[in-house]
C-alpha cells in the first residue's frame, strides 16, 4: 500500500488479513475502500458479504454476493461467496438457503472444510441427520475442523456480539450432530 495506495488489491488483502484476525470493522473499512477504488472488484464484494454478516447484517449478503457472481461467475473465490450466503442463511434462520449455499460451496471446492461446517449446522436444523453425520465424518477425517475446539481455534475470532452469537449457534449445532 505504501507503493501505491490506489491499488484495490492491496486494500482487499488488508481486509482479508483483518477479517482473519477477527477485526471485522477494520476489514470492512479496507474492503469498502477497495470498492471505492474499483467497484468491479468481485472478491471484495464477496468478502464484504461475509464481513457484514459477521457484523450482524446478514440481509446484505445476498446483494453483495449477487454482485460478486455477476462480475466474475467463474472466479475460484466464489466458494467464499457461497460460504457468505451460507453464514447469512444460518444467521437469518433460513436453514434451507444455508444448506443450498453450503452444498454449492462444496461443489466448487469439495475440500473446503468450512462449507461442511455450515452444511452440518443447516442439515442438523432441518432434521437431515444422516447428511449432517456424513459431513461430521468428513470434517473429522479430512479437515482441520475435527472437533469443536479446533473450530473455535481456527475460525476468525468472534469479537462482535452478532459474530459471537453465530459461533455459539454453530458450535451447538455441531455438538448436536456429533462433532466432539
Amino acid at each position: 500500500m505504501a507503493l501505491d495506495p490506489r491499488e484495490p488489491d492491496a486494500h482487499y488483502v488488508l481486509g482479508l488479513v483483518a477479517y482473519s484476525l477477527g477485526q471485522t470493522a477494520r476489514a470492512e473499512e479496507a474492503l469498502r475502500h477497495c470498492l471505492r477504488l474499483s467497484g468491479s472488484h468481485a472478491p471484495a464484494h464477496g468478502l464484504l458479504a461475509l464481513v457484514r454478516t459477521r457484523r450482524g447484517h446478514p440481509q446484505e449478503a445476498a446483494a453483495l454476493c449477487a454482485r460478486a457472481f455477476a462480475l466474475s461467475p467463474r472466479e475460484p473465490l466464489r466458494v467464499v461467496w457461497h460460504l457468505a450466503q451460507a453464514w447469512a442463511g444460518l444467521a437469518l434462520h433460513d436453514y434451507r438457503a444455508a444448506l443450498e449455499a453450503s452444498q454449492q460451496a462444496m461443489a466448487v471446492n469439495p475440500d473446503f472444510g468450512t462449507a461442511y461446517l455450515t452444511g452440518v449446522a443447516a442439515a442438523q436444523q432441518l432434521g437431515a441427520t444422516d447428511e449432517a453425520r456424513t459431513w461430521v465424518g468428513f470434517l473429522r477425517e479430512r479437515t482441520v475442523f475435527n472437533s469443536r475446539q479446533a473450530v473455535r481455534e481456527r475460525l476468525p475470532a468472534a469479537r462482535e456480539a452478532a459474530h459471537r452469537e453465530q459461533m455459539h449457534q454453530l458450535l451447538e449445532l455441531l455438538a448436536a450432530a456429533g462433532l466432539p
